[in-house]
């Protein structure tokens, strides 16, 4: 993203083709680049045989299947935003490329810079807290797009957005691990990260296939409308992660 605004910086003109042509391309050789050079990292060492995926014991898991629940169910109700985020970028702020990549960087920058301190404080209040606050966070974006009337506005969401996905993140992860036995733990995390990803990909398609013949007519007041639906499911659904159990271990303190 930050190359993205470098290279977009003095574009003048409404957004064409040839705006994300240099991009993209530039975006897949990076990312063919990434993967040969983890093909060259070190493999640990499996111990122990190699068994049968062992889905069963995972759904016998009460707390994992309360969570990847409650992750499903919010990944549907979340997606739904989706389909309107670029018709204010775009067609409302008339966001450059630039603009847009500044949104992007601020977003991951805070991410990157937030994770250290957000894993230190899951350690003293646990992880269910900060799952919490990274789901409903997400319901600002929604509304500072719902009623955004410039481009500074947007990168400034982007950038607490960040660290509400930094939290989630952090939070997520350790979260499943911390239920998990040891030898089942990148089982755990699949199952935890697929419901994800199939939720995501359910709302987003649903809501757009339903919303795309009402936009036109609508405007911008029924996208803003949509939005604040959004934002609303958004806070709602990631408040019921406060019935998700508590996974960090009991700990005992040291003399």
């Amino acid at each position: 993203m930050v190359t993205a605004l470098l290279l977009t910086l003095s574009q003048g003109g409404p957004m064409s083709k040839a705006s994300f042509s240099a991009l993209l391309a530039l975006a897949s050789a990076a990312n063919l680049l990434s993967a040969l050079l983890v093909a060259f990292t070190e493999e640990k060492p499996p111990s122990g045989s190699r068994g049968k995926l062992e889905l069963g014991l995972v759904l016998d898991d009460r707390r994992l299947r309360r969570f990847i629940l409650l992750s499903f169910v919010f990944g549907v109700g979340s997606a739904t935003a989706m389909p309107f985020s670029s018709f204010i970028t775009v067609g409302k702020l008339g966001m450059t490329v630039w603009q847009v990549a500044l949104a992007a960087a601020a977003n991951l920058a805070c991410n990157a810079l937030s994770q250290r301190a957000i894993g230190r404080l899951m350690d003293r209040v646990g992880r269910r807290p900060v799952i919490v606050f990274s789901r409903a966070a997400l319901a600002s974006s929604c509304l500072v797009y719902a009623f955004a009337s410039d481009w500074t506005q947007i990168v400034a969401v982007e950038a607490f957005i960040g660290v509400a996905l930094a939290a989630w993140f952090s939070g997520q992860s350790t979260y499943v691990i911390d239920l998990a036995p040891p030898r089942l733990r990148a089982t755990y995390l699949a199952a935890s990260m697929t419901a994800v990803g199939v939720s995501t990909f359910i709302g987003s398609s649903v809501t757009g296939a339903i919303a795309q013949p009402y936009i036109a007519a609508a405007g911008y007041a029924g996208i803003s409308a949509g939005l604040l639906v959004a934002g609303a499911l958004r806070f709602t659904l990631g408040l019921l992660f406060l019935t998700a159990h508590e996974s960090r271990p009991e700990t005992t303190q040291q003399p």
